[in-house]
């Protein structure tokens, strides 16, 4: 049964997303479903390659990302940003969501090939800076965010000297002076001053997490009722199939839906860590860095649903809306799936 967990995880999240879009719009709910069964397939398909060789062919998928991410910076703006990369208008990429496993599997391809420790260290923040830089300048402040913390928390987890650490901290206070001073946009600004204190200015942020807190206590013990929810079909709730997805299916599910979500997430965070602590080396990392990918946008956007997390934008891995998003994390939980297949061969080997 273990062996299927992840799958079974994924088509859990096919069937409560799918369920949920389709109060909203049946036209999304076709879509997503779509983007599920492409999901399926990257999943399936990651596993036919070994993670010795998703290594090996990490560089070459790095430097794929940054041409697309610089690429699209050079298109025309959409909704105010430069994210998307449209393909005849069949099918819209958002690049800088693979940002995250391009950026990891290079790190870890580096650990592999690079002998000299300093060497190292310095590729390592390098290209976290280059492609952290270039999901910044679209600009998408919660794909920045969850790119550093993935991509730090895989440095932090490394044996690092006591100087190191020291000069990482400064570079990282300094670091988040200047992009508070020069690079953050007024807007950008807005979201964090108005979470520290909501009352002090009327922002956009502001009446979305109102309208997302109102939806999530409406909904009580069982909720209202599939296409019942009044702040989600009276369009009150805004971006309620990306951002506040949770919010919306909170109000026709209630605290039994909403606790039925969480519960999927915590048990496959339980299973990760579970797992990683039976490995060593390059496999253990990813495990670890898989778990904090899920941890840190779960945390933030369920955080910003109700209102105990600044307005980010990240996405509810699998259940929001959009085909980047849900074939990115597909063929994150592939590679782990590849990882926990070796490692039951290894055991099965050294049982014989």
């Amino acid at each position: 049964m273990k062996q299927w967990f992840l799958l079974a995880f994924i088509l859990s999240f096919a069937l409560l997303s799918v369920v949920s879009l389709a109060s909203l719009d049946q036209g999304l709910a076709s879509r997503q479903l779509i983007f599920f069964l492409l999901g399926v397939s990257v999943f399936f398909g990651v596993q036919k390659l070994s993670f010795s060789k998703i290594l090996r062919f990490s560089p070459w998928f790095y430097f794929l990302v940054i041409t697309l991410l610089v690429a699209v910076l050079f298109l025309p703006e959409t909704r105010g940003t430069h994210r998307w990369l449209s393909f005849g208008g069949l099918f819209d990429l958002q690049p800088s969501q693979l940002a995250v496993p391009a950026v990891l599997l290079f790190i870890l391809e580096l650990k592999e090939t690079t002998k000299k420790t300093a060497q190292y260290w310095l590729r390592s923040f390098a290209s976290i800076i280059v492609i952290g830089s270039l999901v910044f300048l679209e600009p998408d402040l919660g794909m920045s965010l969850l790119v550093g913390f993935v991509s730090l928390n895989l440095v932090w987890l490394q044996p690092l000297k006591s100087k190191y650490v020291i000069v990482a901290i400064l570079i990282g206070v300094i670091v988040s002076f200047g992009a508070w001073s020069f690079l953050l946009k007024p807007y950008q600004k807005l979201r964090i001053t108005s979470f520290i204190n909501p009352t002090a200015v009327e922002t956009a942020s502001n009446y979305n997490v109102r309208q997302s807190i109102i939806a999530v206590g409406s909904g009580q013990i069982l909720g209202r009722g599939m296409e019942k929810g009044v702040q989600s079909q009276l369009q009150f709730l805004p971006e309620q199939e990306t951002d506040f997805i949770f919010a919306a299916f909170s109000e026709e599910f209630g605290w039994v839906g909403s606790i039925l979500v969480i519960m999927l997430y915590g048990m496959l965070l339980s299973y990760l860590l579970r797992f990683s602590r039976r490995l060593e080396g390059s496999r253990q990392l990813f495990l670890y860095s898989v778990f904090a990918y899920f941890l840190f946008q779960v945390s933030i956007n369920i955080g910003m649903n109700l209102g105990l997390a600044p307005v980010t934008g990240l996405a509810l891995p699998l259940f929001s809306y959009g085909g980047s998003s849900l074939l990115t994390t597909c063929g994150m939980l592939g590679i782990t799936q590849v990882v926990l297949n070796e490692t039951r061969q290894k055991s099965a080997l050294h049982i014989a």
